[in-house]
């Protein structure tokens, strides 16, 4: 008799053990989740490192192929590209790649880059249909202007304050543009916005030009309406940048509002397409004449204005190419004198006060 249990017996037991049951499990549980957190914890910056690896290694190889068209670009032409005309223009197809392209750097290496087509649209056509086909020009995102680590490649809106933009000399008439996350090497001296000729005769007129601002001494590699050659490069080819990542202010990476970043990547000449690694003028107010690279999350500082300046969105760094095609990741408190002296094709290790 004492081994049988009732059904009221058995119940009581199983009430009893449930508990303990549950309990357990549950501290199984807040174990698990608490450890996978941890884990997370650990392996997500990880995660994020490789992946801005990856993205800061394609955007090396976009500059390394850039580099490739302006070397192409020498080539054929005996120099490097233009700068073109200023930031109201865009490229003109019939208009060769000379001092007569409107177009800056960009538009003229265009064939170089696998991208001939594009360069031809609106060639030879009416003011309607060179209406549509240079908007159609002017919306098309490069994915090879693109550095990964900023934004996605697409096209962007045009601030208002920019409304020029939207309809661009000769043609055009748009309300998103492409831009460019690449910019050439304009050199050391003088920064200035310049909005062009008032049409296409005045822009073949070189009275005009003679009273242009260019820069007092141009010791880049393209500017306005002038562009160096290999040979020019007295420092070396190994020691002189060609082109790099620029700097952009992260809470302008969609919006246009950025002085630097608010024209198409077809346009003339801007600090779009141009950045600076120094300001020699400003020895002469006893201010540095150094730009040195700013990352884009930076804090503004007491040097030139951020947007002329060479930087990026990948942290600690930023690429520059030099003209050997040679391409490198620099630290973004690389010293500024080294820095400007890489932007300066011809300083030969003088001092700086010796510099124009």
């Amino acid at each position: 008799m004492h081994l049988r249990r009732t059904s009221a017996a058995r119940g009581m037991v199983g009430t009893k053990r449930s508990p303990i049951f549950c309990g357990s499990t549950m501290v199984e549980l807040l174990v698990t989740i608490a450890i996978i957190m941890l884990l997370m914890g650990i392996l997500l910056p990880a995660v994020q490192s490789a992946r801005e690896s990856g993205r800061r290694g394609q955007c090396q190889q976009n500059l390394r192929q850039v580099a490739l068209g302006l070397l192409a670009y020498h080539d054929v032409h005996g120099r490097f590209p233009y700068g073109g005309w200023g930031h109201h223009w865009v490229g003109v197809p019939e208009r060769g790649t000379g001092s007569r392209q409107p177009g800056g750097w960009i538009y003229s290496i265009l064939p170089y880059i696998e991208e001939s087509e594009l360069h031809s649209f609106g060639s030879g056509q009416s003011r309607e249909a060179a209406d549509e086909l240079y908007s159609q020009r002017l919306q098309t995102p490069l994915c090879l202007l693109v550095c990964p680590s900023r934004r996605p490649c697409s096209a962007w809106p045009i601030a208002d304050r920019y409304a020029y933009v939207r309809t661009p000399k000769p043609f055009g008439n748009v309300a998103l543009v492409a831009r460019a996350d690449y910019a050439i090497n304009a050199g050391t001296s003088h920064v200035f916005s310049f909005s062009g000729p008032a049409d296409l005769n005045q822009g073949d007129d070189l009275e005009f030009w003679r009273n242009a601002p260019y820069p007092k001494s141009f010791t880049g590699i393209s500017h306005l309406r002038i562009a160096a050659s290999i040979r020019s490069v007295a420092d070396g080819t190994s020691k002189t940048y060609l082109l790099g990542d620029k700097h952009l202010d992260a809470e302008s990476y969609t919006t246009g509002t950025s002085p630097g970043d608010n024209e198409s990547l077809y346009a003339g000449y801007c600090t779009d397409l141009h950045r600076f690694a120094g300001v020699i003028e400003n020895m002469k107010l006893s201010l540095s004449p150094y730009a040195s690279p700013l990352n884009d999350n930076a804090m503004p500082d007491n040097g030139p204005a951020n947007f002329i300046r060479f930087g990026s969105a990948h942290p600690a760094g930023f690429n520059m190419v030099h003209c050997d095609g040679s391409a490198h990741f620099l630290a973004i408190d690389v010293d500024p004198e080294v820095h400007f002296r890489a932007g300066h094709r011809r300083d030969d290790g003088r001092p700086l006060a010796s510099l124009d």
